[in-house]
């Protein structure tokens, strides 16, 4: 019996400086890949908006096509009352994913966003 005492007091847990060691260690990695990651996300959202814009820019071209002019303003590829029109083109204007309030634009044919300049 007295060998079981002694293994059951040779096994110990972790001590408290030791799990402090480890939650040190953990704390400085995820501060030097947290950035990594929340730039990662911002890549992702600015990668959206350009496909938006090209999306845009290719039902604008269709429109040009059909109509044999551009739409003055996006809403046009929605409904338009042009002659030749074969729309609808979108279903809605998208909304831009790296600023909720940037709106896509259309100027000579041409679509942009305006979230960097917000």
């Amino acid at each position: 019996m007295s060998e079981v005492r002694t293994l059951v007091k040779s096994i110990s847990g972790f001590t408290l400086v030791e799990i402090l060691a480890v939650v040190v260690v953990l704390t400085m990695l995820s501060g030097l890949m947290l950035p990594k990651v929340f730039k990662g996300v911002e890549e992702s959202k600015a990668k959206g908006c350009s496909a938006n814009v090209k999306m845009l820019q290719a039902e604008v071209d269709r429109y040009y096509l059909d109509v044999g002019s551009y739409p003055s303003s996006l809403t046009e590829l929605k409904s338009s009352s042009a002659p030749g029109w074969a729309g609808p083109y979108i279903e809605e204007v998208p909304s831009c994913p790296v600023k909720s309030t940037a709106t896509y634009s259309i100027t000579n044919g041409k679509v942009s966003c305006n979230h960097a300049t917000q």
